[in-house]
């Protein structure tokens, strides 16, 4: 059997936190250790969903706590969107009435 392939990801958020001074890109607090909500993930600058790459100058490291929050307020955003998207289609196809 062949080596098993190792992920890249935790050394590139470790490089990430080190050329950051191990404080997260959004609120600046340290670090701390992992699986907790003060830990590094990996953030991409501008989102996957927005045609983000996974290049290092778009990446950086936030805090797990800053990394979710960032999330919903995109999800929330995109789903505001859609709606707003199918509200209009609605009104287009609505029949006229006469008055």
């Amino acid at each position: 059997m062949g080596k098993k392939k190792r992920s890249k990801i935790p050394q590139r958020r470790h490089d990430l936190a080190v050329s950051q001074g191990f404080r997260c890109c959004y609120c600046g607090e340290k670090f701390t250790k992992a699986g907790t909500p003060g830990a590094a993930t990996l953030e991409h600058r501008n989102p996957k969903m927005h045609g983000g790459t996974n290049a290092r100058e778009n990446l950086a490291a936030a805090c797990q706590k800053c990394n979710q929050d960032r999330g919903r307020r995109m999800q929330m955003a995109k789903q505001r969107k859609e709606k707003a998207k199918g509200a209009a289609l609605l009104t287009s196809i609505q029949p006229q009435t006469a008055e």
